[in-house]
């Protein structure tokens, strides 16, 4: 490792480094930092994708980032403080396996002006789409996306985070129409409850992966972000129903209306959608429970010797046996009225209100 002298450096450049396609860690990547294109410390990283590069001088440095199998990845106009610890993670997209076997046939040159270096990738989910698989949360399907990882129990309702790409909940921003929303304060105080994602009052989502979801929407965020639409006033007048009934309690219904008159566009929507789950107020029998035998609980201590965790005992039957609830509830209601001002500009005031309620009684 190739570090500057000790006498101006006191500062750690630190990180992670995972592959963009599985957030899998990548190991003996070389991270190397450069000041003004000249290299000045340089690290690898280990089995875990972790890398520290320490006794770094206070300035400004571009990050470059190198492994075997995977295009270069650069940072440029990093920040590094005195005495401070800047932390950096980074995505790495694997190189095609053709080029290796690639025959040259030719050469063509080509002039053109220079693209952003920042990629955005984006997935679209339709509205119709969640509807078709009779989802009553859109979280529920973003769950088969790839990069998407949804955080939950097995009780419909209960809390819910996603994070994109293995960067965590509290990396993945959340928009509605572009603009940063919550947090509900799920698991931690900064990362959304997607438990309230009712598909009622939206036309779609969009998840965009990676950082180039600043570029779009001005978010600052390292994961992606995911990007809710509400209606749009269309250009004639539009009504629409929905019912939906299944198994377990499943029951949803929603209207809404959109239309224009002349330079006014509208909006109204109302809708609501619960189920039950697979257990409604049943009762269980919970064998492996000795915790709510400790003291405090509502039963005595220890009253059935339950040690092992896995009393099957009369007794035992009668102190863990109790009535499992997995009840869950969506509301929404949407107004919008849009003004067409002249030379293609509009004025929207919309009003949004969303509520959610679930019972997960003896989960």
């Amino acid at each position: 490792m190739t570090q500057p002298s000790a006498a101006d450096s006191s500062a750690t450049v630190q990180g992670r480094v995972v592959d963009q396609q599985n957030a899998l860690p990548i190991q003996n990547a070389t991270v190397t930092l450069l000041r003004s294109g000249v290299e000045v410390a340089s690290g690898k990283t280990d089995s875990f994708g972790n890398f520290s590069i320490g006794g770094v001088a206070a300035g400004v440095y571009d990050v470059v980032v190198r492994a075997n199998g995977y295009t270069t990845s650069a940072n440029q106009h990093v920040l590094v403080t005195a005495g401070s610890t800047v932390n950096l993670s980074s995505a790495l997209v694997a190189a095609s396996s053709n080029v290796a076997t690639a025959r040259s046939l030719g050469r063509v040159t080509v002039s053109a002006s220079s693209l952003s270096s920042a990629t955005a990738i984006t997935q679209n989910v339709p509205t119709v789409n969640l509807v078709q698989q009779g989802q009553q949360r859109f979280v529920n399907q973003l769950n088969y996306l790839p990069a998407v990882n949804v955080v939950t129990s097995s009780s419909p309702g209960d809390d819910t985070t996603i994070n994109l790409r293995g960067f965590g909940s509290t990396e993945t921003a959340t928009l509605l129409d572009g603009r940063p929303v919550g947090p509900f304060g799920v698991l931690s105080p900064d990362a959304f409850n997607y438990a309230n994602s009712p598909i009622a009052s939206l036309n779609g989502v969009d998840v965009t992966y990676g950082s180039g979801s600043q570029g779009i929407y001005g978010s600052d965020t390292i994961a992606g972000a995911v990007n809710m639409h509400l209606l749009n006033p269309s250009a004639t007048t539009h009504a629409a129903y929905l019912q939906q009934i299944g198994g377990y309690g499943l029951l949803s219904s929603a209207v809404d209306v959109t239309g224009s008159s002349g330079r006014f566009g509208y909006v109204a929507e109302a809708g609501y959608s619960g189920q039950t789950g697979q257990f409604n107020n049943v009762q269980l029998f919970q064998s492996a429970r000795p915790s709510n035998l400790a003291p405090g609980a509502v039963n005595p201590p220890f009253v059935c010797g339950n040690s092992s965790g896995n009393d099957v005992s009369a007794c035992n039957q009668g102190a863990e046996t109790y009535a499992v609830t997995q009840a869950t509830t969506n509301g929404t209601a949407l107004a919008t009225l849009r003004y067409a001002i002249p030379q293609g500009t509009t004025l929207s005031v919309s009003g949004y209100s969303t509520s959610q309620w679930s019972d997960s009684t003896g989960n």
